[in-house]
């Protein structure tokens, strides 16, 4: 699970190169993200205040549509990372011998 701070953090980079030299081994990855942050950041330039009961967000249509609109472009970004990663491991090359 990466955690919507994680995909912002300046090592996420290191991360997706990671995930990408796994790939290149053969290692199958399912990668579920976070977007907490990126949903904030999206509701306030909205000028939308959410809702919340108990520390849970509510989430009405308006509150939906722009979660759905901040998690595609997180999405975006993520498979466009990983797919630069796959030219671009640390190995990328390399002769692994066992």
């Amino acid at each position: 699970m990466l955690g919507g701070e994680a995909i912002e953090h300046e090592n996420f980079s290191s991360i997706v190169n990671d995930i990408g030299l796994l790939h290149s081994l053969g290692i199958r990855l399912v990668v579920v993200y976070g977007a907490r942050p990126q949903i904030d950041a999206n509701l306030a330039e909205h000028h939308h205040e959410p809702l919340y009961h108990k520390q849970t967000r509510v989430t009405d249509a308006k509150t939906l549509e722009l979660v759905k609109q901040a998690a595609g472009m997180l999405q975006l970004e993520i498979t466009a990372r990983l797919s630069m990663s796959l030219n671009n491991t640390p190995l990328q090359g390399a002769q692994l011998t066992s």
